[in-house]
């Protein structure tokens, strides 16, 4: 299956779970943005460290929401989506690693590209690309554990052993080219409210072609 059948895939199950994403997603996207909006006016450091540790937590549930509504059905998530267990510490855990992992990569791979005398912009495209490739290897750890499957980082790349750039495109490059074609109506006059609405079907889509990439690939293994 292709990243345009996934994403089609993706969107078909936004549209038949639509009530159950907008009401498990409501209140912590309404947070969120508030923390957004606060962190905009505030200057205090520690404050706004605080207000990160929370955004990621909101973040954490959003995302566990959407991966548990496809995989599982609309009854694997409390109605309004505030639930904290051990699976989305988990989850954030793992969500802070492949973060780290990916920073390090970028950090590393930027050093070791400058040597051979490549510079500008196609320095960081270069390490991009890898960061992306390697990072995407490791992410279906994040819907194994949204429905309390165990899968290690080592277990997910290998499940990602034959279909590596297909998990690539779905997770990195399909998305950035969506968000690139988004900045490009940013130039459109009095389309902001539009803006951070499509913005919003985006982030639930990319995540549900996510969830369908690791049941796809996850079945296939079994």
């Amino acid at each position: 299956m292709g990243v345009g059948k996934i994403y089609l895939g993706a969107l078909a199950y936004v549209v038949e779970y639509r009530k159950s994403l907008l009401q498990a997603l409501l209140i912590p996207v309404i947070l969120s943005a508030a923390i957004d909006f606060v962190q905009i006016a505030e200057n205090n450091t520690l404050y706004a460290f605080v207000l990160s540790i929370i955004q990621a937590v909101l973040n954490t549930l959003i995302l566990v929401n959407i991966h548990r509504i496809v995989l599982l059905g609309p009854d694997s998530v409390p109605k309004w989506g505030m639930e904290w267990t051990r699976r989305e510490s988990l989850f954030l855990l793992h969500m802070f690693m492949l973060i780290l992992i990916g920073f390090s990569i970028f950090i590393l791979t930027t050093m070791l590209i400058s040597t051979f005398g490549i510079e500008g912009v196609y320095v960081f495209i270069i390490a991009g690309l890898i960061v992306a490739y390697v990072v995407s290897r490791f992410f279906l750890v994040l819907p194994a554990i949204a429905v309390d499957q165990r899968l290690s980082l080592m277990e997910s790349w290998r499940l990602t052993k034959q279909r590596q750039f297909l998990t690539m495109l779905v997770v990195f490059v399909f998305p950035t080219l969506l968000m690139l074609g988004m900045g490009l109506l940013a130039y459109i006059p009095y389309i902001e409210y539009l803006l951070i609405l499509l913005l919003f079907v985006l982030i639930v889509v990319t995540i549900t072609a996510v969830s369908v990439t690791y049941k796809i690939l996850s079945t296939s293994a079994g």
